[in-house]
């Protein structure tokens, strides 16, 4: 019975999709969002650049420069 409900709302979804794609999207931007904070609280007066993506090396001109 539990089956055949899974089946039916598979046929019921956008091109039969069975999972949403938001989760992993959130998740990057938390990371994003994590290291930012990271940089501010290390640095109070560090001046901020949404530059994405973070990559290690801009992550230390932001806690150095």
């Amino acid at each position: 019975m539990e089956e055949s409900m899974n089946r039916v709302s598979y046929l019921l979804a956008i091109r039969r999709s069975k999972a949403v794609g938001e989760p992993p999207l959130m998740y990057g931007i938390g990371v994003y969002f994590a290291i930012q904070n990271a940089i501010k609280a290390f640095r109070p007066d560090a001046r901020m650049v949404f530059d994405a993506p973070y990559t290690p090396e801009k992550v230390l001109m932001g806690l150095y420069s």
